[in-house]
């Protein structure tokens, strides 16, 4: 999933989501930290399973940010590419979403 990010903020002109639909690029966004949430949640739980909950989220904000930061960065060096901040923001809000998820999961297992 990084390595995807990755390879698409070092690609020198992406195709115009907004043809798809207006903010259709903040949806990949939020899919996409979606996924990268679930996937540090996991790995955190795989090397630590007993780590409390809110040291599984503090470090998938901190984690998935970080990523989200690095690529933002990257994005502002490359021609005809720019950081945006709605861009931030929308992965925020992806790896929210993953830790809500992760919290009724873990809910639903307890019970």
């Amino acid at each position: 999933m990084i390595i995807i990010i990755i390879f698409l903020s070092n690609e020198m002109q992406l195709p115009n989501f907004d043809e798809i639909f207006i903010g259709f690029d903040k949806v990949v966004h939020i899919i996409f930290y979606f996924l990268i949430g679930i996937s540090i949640q996991i790995m955190i739980l795989g090397v630590f399973p007993k780590k409390p909950d809110k040291i599984i989220i503090i470090l998938t904000l901190i984690i998935g940010l970080t990523i989200g930061t690095i690529d933002e960065i990257i994005q502002s060096f490359m021609p005809l590419r720019f950081s945006d901040i709605k861009d931030f923001i929308a992965d925020f809000i992806g790896l929210s979403f993953s830790i809500f998820i992760y919290k009724i999961i873990k809910k639903i297992l307890k019970s």
